[in-house]
C-alpha cells in the first residue's frame, strides 16, 4: 500500500502543474500560440488538405492530437495533459531512483527542488512537443539501463520522432551504443559535428531530393538550426553553458567511479550527449534544447553523487553542497519572473 502511494506522489504533483497550464493565454513569439493557429487551419480543411498537413511534418502522433483538441473547442486543454505526462516522467525517475538508491527524504526534495529550480516551467507548457518528446526518450535511456527492462521498452527511442523530429539526433546517440558501432561511436560524432558546422552541403543534397518524402521538411528544420541564428550572450545562456559544464563534470566523476560501473551504458550515452551539447553551444535553439535534455536525465547522476558523498572529503561536500544551493537560488532568480509573465 505504502509503495502505491508513493508512487501515486510524482502524478499528483504533474496534475497540479499540468492544471495550472490551463490558466496560461501565450502570447505570439510563443510556441504555444503557432500550435493554436495550427488547429484554428485544421479545422477548416477537407480531409485530404488535413492528412497533407498531419502527416507533412511526420509528427503525425502531435499533430492528430491537435486536431482532436481542435475538436474540443477548448484550446487552452491542449496544453494541459503533455505537461501533466512530462511532468509525471521526470517525478517518476526521480521517485524510483530515490527509492532504488534507498536515499532519505533529502535528497528526494532536493532533486525536486533543484529540477523545478533549473527547468523553465513555461518551456513544458509552450514548447510541450519537444519537452515531451525529449522527456520520453529519456524514461526509454532510465528503463533500458538503470532498471533494465528490455522488448517493447525500446518504443520509447521511436514514439518522441512522431512528436518532434528532432528526436531523430537522439536516436543516432542511442544506435551509437549498438556493440557494433561502439568503437566508432566518437568518430561517428565526429562526423555529425561537421554536418552541424558545415551544413550548406546536406541541405543542398536533400534540397536535391525534394521529391522524396520529408527531405524538404528535414532541411527546413536544417535551415532553422543550423543557419542564420545568433547566440544571445544573455545570463541565461551563460548560466546555461555553466549548468551544462558542471553536468559534464558529474557525468565525468561518475563514470570513471568503480561505484557507478552497474549504470556504465548510462553513463556512456549521457557523456556523449554531454559532449554533443557543449560542442553545439553556438547554435542557441540546439543547445538549449539539449541542454534541457541533459536535464531531465541528471537525476540519476545527482543521486548518485549524494549517495556517495560522504565517502568525498569533507571540504569537497561542502562545496556540492553550496554549488547545488547556489543553482537553485539562481534558477528561482530566473524562473520568477517568467512566471509572472505567464500568469499576472
Amino acid at each position: 500500500m505504502k509503495n502505491k502511494i508513493y508512487y501515486l506522489i510524482p502524478l499528483v504533483l504533474a496534475i497540479i502543474l499540468g492544471v495550472l497550464s490551463y490558466f496560461y493565454v501565450p502570447v505570439k513569439g510563443y510556441d504555444l500560440f503557432e500550435y493554436y493557429s495550427w488547429m484554428d487551419k485544421m479545422l477548416f480543411f477537407n480531409p485530404i488538405n488535413l492528412l497533407n498537413y498531419i502527416f507533412y511534418r511526420a509528427e503525425f502522433l502531435i499533430m492528430s492530437y491537435f486536431y482532436l483538441m481542435a475538436l474540443i473547442g477548448n484550446k487552452q486543454l491542449v496544453q494541459v495533459f503533455p505537461t501533466i505526462l512530462f511532468y509525471f516522467i521526470i517525478f517518476y525517475m526521480i521517485f524510483d531512483y530515490v527509492k532504488v538508491k534507498k536515499c532519505d527524504k533529502k535528497c528526494l526534495i532536493l532533486i525536486i527542488v533543484l529540477f523545478l529550480a533549473l527547468f523553465k516551467y513555461i518551456s513544458a507548457v509552450s514548447c510541450l512537443r519537444y519537452t515531451l518528446a525529449f522527456s520520453i526518450f529519456a524514461l526509454g535511456l532510465y528503463l533500458e539501463y538503470i532498471k533494465e527492462k528490455k522488448g517493447l521498452y525500446k518504443l520509447l527511442y521511436i514514439i518522441p520522432i512522431f512528436i518532434h523530429t528532432s528526436s531523430f539526433v537522439l536516436l543516432i546517440f542511442r544506435i551509437l551504443q549498438h556493440p557494433w558501432l561502439k568503437k566508432f561511436r566518437y568518430l561517428l560524432i565526429a562526423m555529425l559535428c561537421i554536418v552541424v558546422f558545415f551544413p550548406k552541403i546536406p541541405i543542398k543534397i536533400l534540397d536535391a531530393l525534394s521529391f522524396i518524402p520529408y527531405t524538404s521538411f528535414i532541411s527546413n528544420r536544417m535551415k532553422f538550426y543550423l543557419l542564420g541564428e545568433y547566440v544571445a550572450m544573455n545570463r541565461q545562456y551563460l548560466f546555461r553553458i555553466i549548468q551544462t559544464a558542471s553536468i559534464l563534470v558529474l557525468i565525468i566523476l561518475n563514470k570513471f567511479s568503480k561505484k557507478s560501473e552497474k549504470n556504465k551504458n548510462y553513463y556512456d550515452i549521457y557523456l556523449m550527449i554531454g559532449l554533443f551539447t557543449i560542442i553545439v553551444a553556438p547554435f542557441y535553439t540546439l543547445f538549449i534544447r539539449l541542454s534541457d535534455l541533459l536535464l531531465f536525465l541528471a537525476s540519476v547522476i545527482v543521486i548518485d553523487l549524494y549517495k556517495d558523498l560522504p565517502s568525498y572529503p569533507k571540504f569537497f561536500q561542502i562545496a556540492v553542497y553550496i554549488a547545488l544551493l547556489g543553482f537553485i537560488a539562481a534558477g528561482i532568480k530566473i524562473q520568477i519572473p517568467i512566471f509572472e509573465d505567464m500568469f499576472f
